[in-house]
């Protein structure tokens, strides 16, 4: 058997690798002997499998997204027939029925509707009247858009092929298809049987291709009622345990969590060398573990050591064809277990090897059970913000990849990567003649470029020391190289920083209007104002403060919503010479009153829309932007002189603090604080 549900290709003895597939195999002839067969009438609408569903929910919430395309693309250089090309995909897609398959709603329940087998569109796009030194950049360039445009499951078609034609013996073939009809070990199938099927084409002869017992709806089904059987209600109880409370990955991230990602990444790629790889097998086989196992333990302690948990869960997608009729068969079928690792006390790399095999085999051995079957039942706190049971993927690429021949042209896999990521972070190996491929891709919405290039160097780091030292303690190895350590040593002593001698916001403020004028000062909504602007409209109102008797250390309330406004309110008090009170209309109205009361503000500035959040017993006068417009507009919009110290020892604003642990405080900032925090 390939080594589809194992992770990796190990490079184990006989008796160990048929030791672990008799466990696994074991396990699933023993989940229920239900056989899957073909529908009383294929014509009709299928439930969708538990992992088709969650596309589709996603897909309903956030459309027109292609955040789960999946691509493939082909240098074919030789001669070849686009015509028997384009034979070949009709023929592959009346094979294959979820293909043709696309997802309608029906009393508030989506079901896969598959079409009648007819002709694919194979988009033919001629390069040759471009430079030659441009032709495969140009080619890449296309392909890139086609795998990043979006399907719309409903209408399909959900599968595209373009042929793009460099020369009359150069092409390139891009595929792209929505992974809710396929998967990675499908692809390999897909572009196997294109194979044999343009060959039948191009010879005129019937494909040499064995009859499918079952199609992809047919599998649907009977997971639906596989679902319900004691075999999976068993399997389902083993993992309830094995993961209840899992907690989720804290990874020290760049930026805030966004509410809805956009799924986009950056990926970083870096070659482990041959010596660390066949060091990392031996390590394999003398745990009896594969070589993905080892791969997965030198990442949960990445991720132990970058998160301080010693509890860490990883995903790792499998191949999901534990039963021969699925063999053969295009669909989507991979499902997602996770790997709970136990990183406590101080285990050596070897023991962390051994934690992972133990665990990885048990999560194999009970890997039929979907994992939205399991998010439903564990109920993990739901959101588009992440994954809800594991925030980090590890995968090594092992489908079985065929001699791919189309006549006599020479066919070469070309890469074409997407900017998609699906978990915080993922970690994809591919293994090659002497070394071990491996890209990190982290979510652009957490991550920096930079700090994924730094985490991948990091991880080779630590791959370096488990090979050279497999029973050291895994928390001693060193993972910063020495650049990075000798810029964090600068960092412990840093030299000394000479700083200009502080200076008054306004005046700091002014000189960057008098470098700029009309550069964007701010934005809001449908709205911008230049610097310019900005410093009249601040002008104005600082003015009409000064006949309020604002000056140094007079404290306005500003009760604003985020807008525009607030900012020129804000800059208005600093230029008249006052200190600031930042009121949020959206506080308790006992707390405004307070804030009011305890700082004395002489004056407060808010809006006719926000009149009401200004507390009536306020002894402070309001003015209001909206209502005083017109006045406010023929006042002089020159700049003020700026009273107070010129070096910034007098009041900018007042803050006050939540009051959780008693009565709120202000606190007292000035003009040279905020200077000095912006030199450092």
């Amino acid at each position: 058997m390939a080594d589809r549900s194992l992770g990796g290709r190990a490079p184990l003895s006989s008796e160990q690798l048929a030791a672990l597939e008799r466990r696994v195999r074991n396990a699933a002839s023993s989940s229920g002997r239900l056989r899957i067969t073909r529908r009383a009438d294929p014509a009709s609408p299928a439930p969708l499998s538990s992992a088709q569903q969650r596309l589709w929910v996603l897909d309903q919430l956030v459309p027109g997204n292609s955040w789960y395309n999946v691509t493939r693309t082909l240098r074919i250089e030789g001669s070849l027939r686009p015509d028997a090309l384009a034979r070949a995909l009709d023929s592959l897609v009346e094979r294959h029925e979820s293909l043709r398959t696309t997802f309608e709603s029906r009393d508030g329940q989506p079901v896969q509707v598959v079409s009648p087998a007819g002709s694919v569109s194979l988009a033919t796009v001629s390069l040759e009247d471009i430079s030659p030194k441009s032709r495969d950049a140009r080619a890449e360039a296309l392909a890139l858009e086609d795998a990043e445009r979006p399907f719309d499951l409903e209408r399909g078609p959900l599968l595209r092929a373009t042929l793009f034609r460099l020369s009359p013996d150069r092409h390139v073939f891009h595929l792209t298809a929505h992974h809710i009809v396929t998967d990675g070990w499908s692809m390999e199938i897909l572009f196997r049987d294109l194979s044999s099927l343009y060959e039948a084409a191009v010879e005129g002869s019937a494909p040499a291709l064995p009859p499918l017992p079952v199609q992809f709806p047919d599998f649907c089904v009977w997971q639906r009622e596989w679902l319900s059987t004691e075999a999976a209600r068993s399997q389902t109880a083993h993992w309830a345990e094995r993961l209840g409370g899992v907690p989720p990955l804290d990874l020290p991230f760049d930026h805030p969590r966004r509410d809805v990602p956009t799924f986009r990444g950056v990926n970083r790629t870096r070659e482990v060398g041959r010596e660390t790889v066949d060091a990392l097998r031996a390590l394999a086989r003398s745990e009896g573990a594969t070589l993905f196992m080892t791969l997965l333990a030198a990442f949960e302690i990445f991720l132990s050591r970058h998160s301080g948990q010693d509890d860490v869960s990883v995903a790792t997608p499998i191949a999901g064809r534990l039963r021969p009729e699925l063999e053969n068969l295009v669909g989507f079928f991979a499902n997602t277990v996770i790997v709970r690792g136990d990183l406590s006390g101080t285990p050596t790399f070897r023991e962390v090897v051994r934690r992972v095999r133990e665990t990885t085999l048990d999560a194999y051995a009970h890997q039929e059970v979907p994992l939205e079957k399991l998010v439903d039942i564990l109920r993990p706190e739901r959101s588009l913000a992440q994954n809800p049971m594991a925030q980090a993927v590890c995968v090594l690429q092992n489908a079985p990849s065929s001699e791919l021949r189309f006549g006599g042209a020479r066919v070469t896999p070309l890469r074409v990567l997407t900017s998609s990521a699906r978990f915080d972070l993922e970690l994809h190996a591919a293994e090659a003649a002497d070394a071990l491929s491996c890209m990190m891709i982290g979510s652009s919405d957490v991550f920096d470029a930079l700090t994924v290039e730094r985490m991948l160097e990091r991880f080779a780091m630590l791959l370096e020391s488990m090979a050279a030292q497999p029973d050291l303690p895994a928390g001693q190895a060193s993972m910063v190289p020495a650049g990075e350590r000798d810029l964090l040593l600068s960092w412990g002593s840093p030299a000394p920083i000479a700083l200009d001698p502080p200076r008054r916001l306004t005046a700091r403020f002014e000189q960057r209007v008098a470098s700029s004028p009309q550069s964007p000062a701010l934005e809001f909504e449908d709205r911008t104002l230049s610097y310019d602007e900005l410093n009249r409209r601040a002008n104005q109102l600082a003015r009409r403060l000064r006949t309020l008797e604002v000056g140094p250390e007079v404290l306005v309330g500003v009760c604003l919503e985020r807008s525009l406004d607030m900012v020129v309110a804000l800059l208005a008090v600093l230029k008249a010479g006052g200190a600031y009170l930042p009121l949020d209309p959206a506080y308790p109205a006992d707390r405004l009153a307070f804030m009011l009361e305890d700082s004395q503000a002489r004056v407060v500035i808010t809006r006719a829309s926000e009149r009401a959040s200004v507390p009536g017993s306020a002894n402070a006068e309001v003015l209001l932007l909206d209502s005083d417009a017109a006045s406010l507009a023929a006042e002089e919009d020159s700049n003020l002189d700026h009273p107070g110290s010129p070096d910034g020892d007098d009041l900018a604003y007042v803050i006050y603090t939540s009051g959780s642990t008693g009565v709120p405080k202000g606190v007292l900032v000035t003009h040279a604080n905020v200077d000095r925090l912006f030199a450092a």
